[in-house]
């Protein structure tokens, strides 16, 4: 009787061993690899799959958190377009309540970008806010006044005759009995109005040692050439006081002093 069960367990363990011989290369038939790998081999094949199974979850989990963050975006998105749209439709049924029944309206400089030179006839332009005080236009009495005098600095004097016959009589008139009758005087300023260089050289001795002595330039004059402080002061004047551009500070040097900056 214990032969029957040392052969029945025997019987036993093979179908089981047959059992796993088929579900081993079903796994391998599964996995695309040879049936002829031993069991090392497998275990290293499985493990290399194990890992590129884990990375692949790794990247799905990541994948799936970016589409929910995603989703968040677009429905706040979702929202606010809706708040648009919903005031968009207000204005608009506005607009419409506003506009029946109304004319159209005429563009002019008061409501658009129109120039008040393109104003249609009748269109009233823009008046003065204050209030009329009831007094004449023009200088109050009482005023300061504000009246050029005549220099005394006269550079340039231009005497102007008659002419060399009377008009009255015809008889030649005597130009060397002329006195001045009146006077008159007209301020101008030359252009280009003519800018001073001054050369500085230092000049160089030799004494009787045999030491050559040099002069010293001022402490100014520190370039080949440079510009004099009545020209630097007008600069910084214009530019940051009178806010001129570079460019067009150049240009009105060059214009009216004939200078090249």
């Amino acid at each position: 009787m214990k032969k029957n069960f040392n052969t029945g367990l025997g019987k036993s363990v093979e179908a089981d061993r047959a059992k796993l011989s088929r579900r081993r290369r079903q796994i391998l038939r599964e996995l695309g690899l040879s049936e002829e790998l031993d069991s090392t081999e497998l275990a290293e094949r499985m493990l290399v799959q194990a890992k590129t199974n884990r990375i692949l979850v790794k990247t799905l989990e990541e994948k799936d958190r970016e589409l929910a963050r995603m989703d968040l975006i677009l429905s706040v998105r979702d929202g606010e377009i809706k708040v648009k749209e919903a005031r968009i439709a207000e204005l608009a049924s506005r607009v419409a309540e506003l506009g029946s029944g109304r004319k159209p309206v005429i563009k002019n400089s008061t409501n658009s970008s129109v120039p008040p030179s393109g104003n249609p006839i009748g269109i009233r332009h823009t008046q003065s806010r204050r209030k009329p005080s009831g007094r004449k236009s023009g200088g109050q009495k009482g005023h300061s006044g504000s009246t050029l005098l005549q220099s005394e600095n006269v550079t340039e004097t231009q005497q102007w005759y008659p002419v060399s016959v009377c008009p009255e009589c015809k008889k030649p008139l005597e130009m060397d009995s002329a006195i001045v009758c009146a006077t008159r005087q007209v301020v101008g300023i030359p252009l280009p109005i003519a800018t001073t260089v001054v050369n500085h050289m230092t000049m160089q001795v030799k004494c009787s040692c045999g030491h050559c002595c040099k002069g010293q330039f001022p402490e100014e004059v520190n370039a080949p050439v440079s510009f004099g402080p009545n020209i630097m002061a007008m600069t910084s004047y214009l530019s940051t006081y009178q806010n001129v551009p570079f460019k067009r500070l150049t240009h009105l040097y060059e214009t009216i002093f004939g200078l090249h900056i």
